[in-house]
């Protein structure tokens, strides 16, 4: 659905849209995990291009990444709470718990760390790549945030991807233990 004409627009409207918060580096979570909000609860957010990124959908809702201006809650407490009267422009941020997806990956189901890692991840290429790597003109959002155009030579870029790999240590290897020599 990312290139469907007006689909952020459609979204913001739809009772089955949840929305994932996203702050720099962080997304807001509570005890739980993921903080999963309705459209409704944030009437006031922008949902501008670069702002609203479309995460995807599954057989219940459709999931989007609103992006937080990067001064929300400068002044924030041990908890990462924002200090009341400290610039908050949003009356649900002082609230609002936001966290590191390593401090919360433990909490999460596959479902929410495939939404707090797709946001973040979007997020962090909005922020870096405004500009056309070929040429320097600036880019315009597209596809629903999955896409940058050059408004100058018309070139596509794309999020960027890196593989991982995960291991698993199956067997402990001790000093002096014949069968784990090198």
């Amino acid at each position: 659905r990312r290139t469907e004409p007006g689909l952020l627009a459609t979204l913001r409207h739809e009772p089955t849209t949840r929305v994932v918060l996203v702050h720099r580096a962080l997304v807001a979570a509570d005890e739980r995990g993921l903080r999963l909000w309705r459209t409704d609860e944030l009437p006031e957010l922008s949902w501008d291009p670069g702002d609203a990124l479309y995460l995807g959908r599954d057989d219940d809702y459709s999931y989007v990444a609103l992006r937080l201006p990067p001064d929300l809650g400068e002044v924030r407490d041990l908890d990462g709470v924002p200090v009341e009267g400290s610039g908050e422009a949003y009356a649900f941020a002082p609230a609002t718990p936001f966290g590191h997806l390593r401090d919360l990956g433990d909490r999460l189901s596959d479902r929410d760390a495939g939404l707090a890692t797709t946001a973040l991840a979007l997020s962090a290429w909005h922020e870096r790549n405004s500009r056309c790597p070929r040429c320097g003109a600036g880019t315009e959002v597209a596809a629903a945030g999955w896409e940058r155009h050059c408004v100058v030579d018309g070139e596509i870029h794309y999020p960027r991807t890196d593989a991982a790999v995960i291991t698993l240590v199956e067997h402990a290897i001790t000093v002096g233990d014949p069968e784990g020599a090198a």
